[in-house]
């Protein structure tokens, strides 16, 4: 028997939300970062400056790298990462720092400055963009004699690398929006839930299942599941059967909640468990 899936928006008539904002610190065995990420608000034509602070912890001089790259969520959430200005949504051809290169004495701070300078160009008020910025300890080794050329070339070795996102959102950007496409039983024995981000924004989402059992009645709620999504980007999500599920059809609704102030995205259909 084939069943419908039922597309449907929630809403609660009340609802009281707190935010938190939590703001992180990236640290290692030799060096801390803050902050993790570059949040710009800019129309067209308007630029800004933006710090991050690298602290080396340790008790010897330390040398970093910074560089900027692209970067994707795959739809299992994973990061892909490309060369800086490769992707459509890059800001890369828009960000400049102050330095690339440099050493941090034990105990000292640097800053890495950031400045994104968007020019008068219309279509950048139409989409969020993204890249990322790359913030790598090096640790020069022996300098070694080249056979070939006899130059002296220092090897550098990498100890560790942080990734800080930097996003720009348009403040014309409005539209936030997400469409739950399937909701199936895959071969791996899980319920497999696929959306898409069909809005402007970058999501911050929360998704669950409610399952009831058609002929019991008995009602199940997995945990929630949070996760980010860029626009036009696609997610999947697996859950587990739930341990101690009884054999028989469950009406499944998956449920994700992207904004308090917002209908959720919900649908439903039957599954054999």
């Amino acid at each position: 028997m084939k069943y419908i899936l039922h597309k449907f928006k929630l809403k609660l008539s009340c609802l009281t939300v707190m935010g938190l904002l939590v703001v992180g610190t990236l640290s290692a065995q030799n060096i801390s970062v803050y902050p993790t990420t570059l949040d710009f608000n800019l129309s067209a034509g308007n630029s800004q400056v933006q710090r991050v602070a690298v602290t080396n912890v340790s008790n010897k001089e330390i040398f970093i790298e910074a560089e900027l790259g692209d970067w994707l969520r795959d739809p299992m959430g994973n990061h892909q990462y490309f060369k800086s200005d490769t992707l459509d949504r890059s800001l890369g051809p828009h960000l400049t720092m102050d330095r690339n290169f440099t050493s941090i004495a034990p105990g000292e701070t640097e800053d890495v400055q950031l400045t994104l300078s968007l020019p008068g160009e219309p279509e950048l008020n139409e989409a969020m963009r993204w890249s990322m910025l790359f913030i790598t300890g090096v640790e020069p080794k022996a300098d070694i004699e080249e056979e070939n050329t006899g130059q002296v070339r220092t090897q550098i070795r990498e100890v560790f690398r942080f990734g800080i996102h930097i996003y720009q959102t348009p403040p014309t950007l409005t539209k936030k929006s997400a469409e739950i496409y399937d909701l199936f039983l895959n071969e791996e024995g899980q319920i497999q839930l696929e959306m898409k981000n069909t809005g402007e924004y970058m999501l911050q989402c929360k998704a669950h299942l409610e399952l009831v059992h058609l002929e019991s009645g008995k009602e199940i709620k997995t945990e929630k599941r949070e996760f980010p999504v860029f626009p036009e980007g696609e997610r999947k999500l697996l859950f587990e059967k739930p341990e101690g599920l009884e054999n028989g059809e469950y009406a499944v609704m998956a449920v994700i909640d992207f904004d308090p102030n917002m209908p959720m995205e919900a649908v439903e259909t039957v599954i054999a468990l």
